[in-house]
Order: structure tokens, then sequence, then C-alpha cells
């Protein structure tokens, strides 16, 4: 019989809202918390080839590139390689390159262009599903945030694990068009993101046509680096809490005037971070908040938590350690109240996928902040 995943057993029948009508202290005030769909790709009438990024280990040697069509934008005769050897590639002449342990960026003398390569260890090798759901949440997470924000075009290869997706956006009041290409090799997923201005990307897109193709990865080395590395600060309401969460974990929220459930879920749904807000317009006693947290413990996440570890921290928060023996998952939990505020904090794995998430749960509640 074919498992569910760890979001498909705490979410489905609307377990949290039935508990906590009947639970008196919350009646009926937290919402029914829902999973969010996978995202419908967005048609195109006259569909690209992808390209494909090559691997380092099937080349037998590297061809000095050819000029692009443009006259006024070419690419450097000599390639750049990333410094831990990530991957090569051949940069316009006299853009800046700045670089980091996974990423590089390149930016244009005349502040026109950019592009921009990043690189993502996802642990293990995503299915197509979960590869998708981690082009969604990057770009919701990254690109949603900018003004006027709006995919004109999406194309997805689920076999050759490979997608595009154009859109735009402002940029410092400038539009900007943006395309940006992934592409999955075992547990790495590259992301190249392709920026100009709008009314310029036409005269820059034979050159980042030719950027591409030029493109020489190393998965292997890839696949060396912490998983889902890139993070980006998340502030809950009210400024009640900060975290760093990974920019490919998508976000969904359930909410109504007195409540608030915000989760953040892994691509492969075997991981998630989560924090509840309940405003109850009155003190809430440590008391009350503890008996709360337990019937959320055991009616809402499992009914047969067993706690390892109770402990109050320095910043007065209560930690609980536990994990379900049924459900096959184990988490940390964090209580506490703020004036007429309770929330709960959350992270949780399946058992089976430890490896590739407790540094990045562990990363994230040690962010954990209050602004």
């Amino acid at each position: 019989m074919k498992s569910r995943t760890l979001s498909q057993r705490l979410f489905l029948g609307g377990i949290l809202f039935l508990m906590l009508q009947g639970c008196g202290l919350l009646p009926g005030n937290i919402p029914t918390p829902t999973l969010q769909p996978t995202a419908t790709l967005l048609p195109t009438s006259t569909p690209r080839p992808l390209p494909t990024f090559t691997e380092a280990a099937l080349l037998t040697d590297t061809a000095t590139p050819e000029l692009a069509s443009s006259n006024e934008i070419r690419l450097s005769t000599e390639p750049y390689s990333h410094q831990d050897g990530l991957f090569e590639v051949y940069p316009p002449e006299g853009w800046t390159v700045e670089e980091d342990q996974s990423s590089a960026a390149f930016l244009d003398p005349a502040n026109v262009g950019f592009i921009y390569l990043q690189v993502t260890n996802t642990g293990y090798a995503l299915d197509a599903g979960a590869f998708e759901k981690f082009i969604t949440a990057r770009e919701s997470n990254f690109f949603g945030t900018y003004a006027e924000y709006q995919q004109l075009e999406r194309q997805f290869d689920p076999t050759q694990r490979i997608a595009s997706v154009l859109k735009s956006l402002l940029f410092d009041g400038v539009s900007q068009t943006v395309i940006t290409y992934y592409d999955q090799k075992g547990e790495a997923i590259y992301a190249l993101d392709f920026w100009a201005d709008t009314e310029s990307f036409e005269a820059y897109n034979p050159v980042y046509n030719e950027f591409f193709q030029k493109i020489v990865v190393d998965s292997a080395i890839a696949a060396e680096l912490r998983p889902y590395a890139w993070v980006f600060t998340y502030t809950g309401p009210s400024n009640l809490y900060s975290i760093e969460v990974p920019t490919s974990w998508r976000y969904v929220v359930d909410e109504n005037d007195r409540a608030l459930i915000e989760t953040f879920y892994a691509p492969d749904d075997h991981a998630l971070i989560q924090n509840i807000t309940y405003t109850e317009g009155r003190a809430i006693s440590r008391s009350e908040a503890g008996e709360l947290a337990l019937d959320l413990l055991n009616n809402f996440y499992a009914p047969d938590i067993i706690i390892t570890e109770d402990k109050i921290q320095p910043d007065g928060s209560e930690r609980l350690t536990w994990y379900s023996p049924g459900g096959g998952y184990r988490g940390v939990s964090f209580l506490e109240t703020r004036e007429t505020s309770f929330l709960l904090f959350t992270v949780m794995y399946d058992n089976s996928y430890e490896e590739y998430y407790l540094e990045v749960l562990d990363y994230t509640v040690a962010s954990y902040d209050v602004p």
C-alpha cells in the first residue's frame, strides 16, 4: 500500500477545526487548513524546445564561443569557472561577476541586463511532481514579491525535468522581462534567471541564448552542497516573529478574523514548517497555552504523540520534542503567549527523510527571531 505524504496525513478531514471547536478555549475560531493544489501550467501557443545544461563529465573539450548576433553585446572568449567547480560559463564582455558558495551573478555595466545562476541541492532526486512544486514555490516566494509580477508563459517537461518561466515585473519602477530556466540533474536543481529592461530584452536575448548553450555544470559537486541552502526571511503577522525559510518551499495560509495557520511545505511534502497564531482578545495564561498545545499535538498532528523532552527556553517559550510511532514522523514545537496571542511554532519530518531535512529544519528553528 502506498503511504501518504506527511501533509496528506496531517490535513485531510479538517481535524484541527473540529478539535478546536470542542476544546473550550478556542470555540470554532481557527480555520480549517487546506492543501494547496498543484499549479496549473500556463498555456503557450508556440512552445519552444527547452534547452538543458551540459554535464562536465560528458564534454571532451570546450569550444571557443562564437560572437553573439548583437553588435553591442558579446560573450567573452575566456570562460569563467565557479570557485568550487559547480559550473563554467562565458559571461558577456565587461560584465562584473559576483559569486558565493552556490551561485554567481553577472552584472551589466549599463544596468540594463542581469544574469543569475543558482544551484540548489535537494538531498535526493525529486520526482516530477515535487520538481514542479519546487519551481512554483521559487517563483512565488522570490519573483512574486515584485510589483506587477505576472507570468507570461510557462513550460514544463516532466520527463527531462526541465522547465522555463517567462514573466514581467517592476524593479525600481522599471518594467523588466525575466526568463528563468530550471534544469534538474539528480539531486541538483539549476535555476538560471535572465533579466533585462523590457524595452531591451529582445536585443539581449540572443546573447542570453548563447550564454545558456555554453554552460557546463558538475552535478556531483552540487550534490555536496547543504540541502535547501537558499532561504528568505519571512515575517509573521504583526511582527510577532520572523524565520528563514527555504525559497523553494511552498507557502499555504488559512485564516479568519482571529486565527492564522501558516505552513511551508517541502517540495516532496515530507517535511514542513508551521506556525499557528491565535488571538483570544484577552490574556492567555501559560497553563491554558500548555493545555491547548498538547491538545493540538495529540488531536491534530497525531493521536499517539510521545513527548521526549519538555524544556523552557531562555526566551520564555516552551520547547516540546516529540514523535508519532504510528505516523512515522517526528517534530519539535515551541509554544508561547504574547499578551493576547498564542503561538505554536512547529517543524516536522517523516522519519525516513531525516537525513535530508533535519539540518534544514534546525537552521529554521535557530533563525526564529522576534523583530
